[in-house]
């Protein structure tokens, strides 16, 4: 049965809502503003609880419920009586209030983002306009009755488009031990047209000095034993900063598990790209810092946008995690301990929401940061990987 509520005699024509003066104060800023990437997503208190409001979904989450229940909002005439007529159905799978005696619907399908924004402002204008009201009555539709075998056909295709996409699970092992020097096949000797009486960049002495070596990837030259020094700071080229070889981190053995979600990343009309990294404690390797002793583990979650960007951005995320990159063994900057597993140097959205501060979205200059990390790390760019984190 659908439960209809009524709107406040006083609010400002917004239901299903308890402070309905406040969203619409979050309301008219959000639809002010031609930016409205960073006013999408508000945070109001009511009662005992404190709601997250999502204007551009148009739905309010109560983030101090320990059951985060979800509930459609919308913005209509006050004028214009509440009938079943204005009441959107509820949709398939509806969230249930979690007070006795309650069932709050969860709301019909929300309307395109394009026609949400232009009907958001002319409503700035026109206050008698409202949200979600029923459309003029139309003739009706002569339809030809569908044979069982469209039907069916309709019915596979709506469970196949409703079947979640199957996750996928990537394991790393940590390397008992790490090559302390550059690999052979990385390095070449001097061009001809190398000037012998030139300085080595590392060390500032003379090449003709001490032996030489070049590198495959750029032809730079320096004394042998400097670059093998160098190659245990970095395994980069210090002139250009070509990978020197397939770079190789501390992380220690984990899995990486890779799924989709229907959640949606801030600033985003897409579902979400959902990453779980599970690292159980284990015994540091010789290349951490106690070898020998025990290491905590690390449960971790990520998230990114499922598209084109987000995409080529897991490509190289999974390269990073099979090479050991994404994370370390050290001391936590959050607690203070040592001896735990903690993220490197790549860095990860552990939020869908609250921008750049929070770890979340949006934040505008994430996928280029995130690349120029792994760019400097050696990590191959998205076309040179397959999707499963591989080179091609």
């Amino acid at each position: 049965l659908l439960t209809i509520f009524c709107i406040h005699s006083q609010s400002s024509g917004w239901y299903d809502y308890s402070d309905s003066r406040e969203v619409e104060r979050l309301y008219q800023e959000y639809t002010s503003n031609t930016n409205t990437q960073n006013l999408c997503q508000r945070y109001i208190s009511s009662g005992h609880f404190t709601y997250n409001v999502d204007l551009d979904q148009m739905v309010q989450t109560n983030v101090t419920h320990p059951n985060r229940t979800s509930r459609r909002i919308r913005r209509v005439d006050v004028n214009a009586p509440l009938t079943p007529s204005h009441a959107p159905a509820p949709l398939r799978h509806s969230v249930a209030s979690s007070r006795p005696g309650l069932n709050h619907y969860h709301g019909a399908s929300a309307p395109p983002q394009a026609t949400v924004r232009r009907a958001a402002r002319r409503a700035a204008s026109a206050p008698s306009h409202y949200f979600g009201a029923s459309a003029p009555p139309q003739p009706p539709v002569q339809r030809s009755t569908p044979t069982l075998a469209s039907r069916m056909s309709t019915a596979i295709s709506r469970t196949r488009r409703s079947s979640p996409p199957k996750s996928h699970i990537l394991k790393y092992t940590a390397p008992l031990s790490l090559s302390t020097g550059v690999p052979s096949d990385a390095l070449c000797t001097p061009p001809v047209s190398c000037n012998m009486k030139e300085y080595c960049i590392i060390c500032h002495d003379h090449l003709d000095e001490r032996p030489c070596v070049a590198l495959n990837a750029c032809k730079h030259v320096f004394h042998t034993d400097c670059i093998q020094l160098a190659f245990k700071s970095k395994p980069q080229c210090p002139v250009c900063r070509a990978p020197i070889g397939k770079p190789q981190g501390h992380s220690p053995s984990g899995t990486m598990t890779v799924s989709v979600k229907p959640t949606r990343c801030s600033g985003f009309r897409v579902d979400s790209i959902f990453i779980a990294y599970n690292i159980p404690s284990g015994v540091q390797m010789n290349y951490h810092e106690h070898p020998g002793r025990q290491h905590g583990g690390k449960c971790a979650n990520a998230y990114l946008p499922n598209n084109v960007d987000g995409q080529n951005l897991l490509k190289r995320l999974k390269y990073s995690w099979l090479q050991g990159l994404s994370f370390t063994v050290g001391t936590s900057f959050t607690t203070g301990i040592a001896d735990q597993c903690t993220w490197a140097s790549v860095h990860h959205k552990t939020s869908t929401h609250g921008g750049a501060q929070g770890h979340g979205y949006p934040d505008p200059g994430y996928f280029g940061n995130c690349n120029s990390e792994l760019d400097s790390l050696g990590v191959p760019s998205a076309q040179e990987l397959n999707d499963d984190g591989s080179t091609k």
